[in-house]
């Protein structure tokens, strides 16, 4: 990867399932944190504004996709 800098590390699964839901690409997983797993997010004006909007609790998103989402993390957790 380039600069750390470029990427945004979440270990919160919610965050990281609600990105992914959002089309939002992870980079990678970054298992370097103490041993918890980080997904990175390039950092970019739309990964601010959906991170903005999830902490401010503004975003509805369609529930079975974000399910799809959260299996897909999961999966990307424990198949490394």
């Amino acid at each position: 990867m380039s600069n750390e800098n470029d990427y945004y590390p979440t270990s919160d699964l919610a965050l990281a399932s609600t990105l992914h839901h959002l089309g939002i690409s992870i980079e990678a997983l970054d298992r370097e944190y103490g041993g918890k797993g980080h997904f990175l997010f390039k950092q970019s004006k739309e990964l601010e504004r959906a991170k903005e909007a999830f902490w401010k609790r503004e975003l509805v998103v369609e529930p079975v996709g974000f399910m799809e989402s959260v299996k897909y993390i999961k999966n990307r957790i424990y198949s490394q």
